[in-house]
């Protein structure tokens, strides 16, 4: 059984998106999420690249924060995650064992 024996750097994100869109955002940073877990449940595990995918995951959804500080947009109500909890699990990826 693979494991993660040391955090990694975070990868530079690809090309995020241009759109301000909360809802084109959000879905997109889902999608990055079921990338992540595909990788990091795979075998064997392909860490680094469900690292990429979390970083990424996370930019888009810090993105989406951005453009809708209140949280106003009804594609919120979609997450089953809270955004902050979901947040902190995404920055802690690459240090989880």
């Amino acid at each position: 059984m693979a494991t993660k024996t040391s955090p990694r750097k975070r990868t530079a994100v690809a090309l995020l998106p241009a759109s301000t869109d909360v809802r084109t955002l959000l879905q997109q940073s889902r999608d990055e999420n079921l990338s992540r877990v595909r990788h990091g449940n795979a075998t064997p595990p392909n860490y680094p690249q469900a690292e990429t995918h979390a970083a990424t995951a996370l930019a888009l959804r810090e993105l989406a924060h951005q453009a809708d500080l209140d949280h106003s947009d009804p594609e919120w109500q979609n997450d089953t995650v809270p955004h902050a909890q979901m947040c902190d699990f995404l920055r802690a990826y690459p240090s989880i064992p």
